[in-house]
């Protein structure tokens, strides 16, 4: 929003303003993930079930927290979903969608 309020731009012949710069774009994706903390992720990856949920008395309504304590965050995650973080499907023929 910053960006688009703040800053000067350039337009086209046409009065068309002109995009934002990759490498502007790009920090704007490694500013919004470093703000992120893992507990966050962690809760997400719990949500959609990739891992354990914790027991009935640990569960937090929130998935924010003021504090950076990762120390809930799951060393290892399940083995079929570790297999899917290194997985190479590069070599795999796709036909496309049915």
């Amino acid at each position: 929003e910053t960006w688009m309020s703040e800053r000067e731009h350039s337009f086209t012949k046409t009065g068309r303003m002109r995009r934002a710069e990759f490498g502007e774009v790009a920090k704007w994706v490694s500013d919004a993930w470093e703000s992120i903390s893992a507990k966050t992720i962690v809760a997400g990856f719990r949500k959609a079930g990739l891992i354990p949920c914790a027991a009935d008395g640990d569960v937090e309504e929130s998935d924010s927290s003021e504090s950076e304590d990762d120390s809930d965050v799951p060393a290892v995650l399940q083995p079929e979903v570790a297999a899917l973080f290194v997985s190479d499907s590069e070599e795999d023929d796709f036909d496309g969608f049915e």
